[in-house]
């Protein structure tokens, strides 16, 4: 009987008990609020990338007529795909509106990780062991801590938090890990360079058909000449890869890389159509 009672002891000493605990359960509205909040950031650098061909458009109404449809045709994809992407990001925060003020969720925080319970009426629906080292982001915004672990959003309320909680010290320690991954100036500046250079790849290119077009008049039968140009976004998707590689920051040289490359491409073939 004694030493049942000793293993008894022994397990709950083993049970480590958590520094902080915190427990949230959330309304539609305040969803909505982050929803709004999220939104912001998300549609800001489309919309700006789709004013900046407006532009193009605008300064080339003047220009060749071919040049400006070339525009327009480049501002009908790209708004067609925002538009798609806005829609499909919309939908899947519509069913969290819905889902997330259904449930509970529970945050245990230890010294070397964060245990998340979900319960959804009463029940545990899930349990998952969050380790600092592998949170992808934990910011603030206004009153709410946003947490993504697993490339799953998790929310708690600011002021609910202790001022000396073991979150903000996870949060600038975090920041701090971004700092010391600051890209070197040289593989920045060829960063920079390439990502200019995919942008304007397009622009040249176009300029180039126009010029020689001006000599034979069939501007479509010209716009092969564009194949020419798809070795700079190539190269700026290679760089991104590398510098993915070194751990560095990398996206916008992969993303304007794919998309000047499919673009080129797209524009060129238009030789081969008429």
């Amino acid at each position: 009987m004694s030493d049942i009672s000793t293993a008894e002891v022994k397990d709950c000493a083993s049970e480590v008990e958590p520094n902080e605990t915190y427990q949230f359960a959330f309304t539609k509205e305040e969803i909505e609020e982050v929803y709004r909040i999220q939104r912001d950031s998300v549609y800001k650098k489309p919309c700006i990338f789709l004013i900046v061909l407006v532009l193009f458009i605008i300064l080339t109404l003047f220009a060749h007529t071919a040049i400006t449809m070339f525009y327009v045709g480049a501002f009908l994809v790209c708004l067609t795909a925002v538009i798609k992407g806005f829609l499909m990001y919309k939908k899947a925060w519509a069913q969290s509106i819905e889902r997330i003020p259904e449930n509970v969720y529970e945050y245990r925080l230890f010294d070397e990780y964060i245990d998340i319970k979900i319960f959804h009426r009463g029940e545990m629906t899930r349990n998952s062991k969050c380790y600092y080292k592998d949170i992808e982001q934990l910011k603030q915004y206004g009153n709410w801590i946003f947490l993504q672990y697993g490339g799953q959003l998790f929310l708690m309320r600011q002021n609910e938090v202790k001022e000396n909680s073991g979150l903000y010290a996870c949060m600038y320690k975090l920041s701090a890990n971004t700092k010391e991954t600051i890209t070197p100036r040289k593989w920045s500046m060829a960063s920079l360079v390439l990502f200019i250079a995919s942008i304007a790849s397009l622009f040249f290119g176009v300029g180039v058909v126009s010029v020689i077009t001006g000599e034979n008049g069939y501007f479509p039968g010209n716009m092969w000449i564009l194949y020419l140009f798809t070795p700079i976004p190539v190269s700026s998707i290679i760089l991104g890869l590398m510098l993915k590689a070194k751990g560095y920051k990398y996206k916008k040289n992969i993303i304007a890389g794919v998309i000047m490359t499919i673009m080129l491409c797209i524009y060129g073939a238009l030789a081969f159509v008429f």
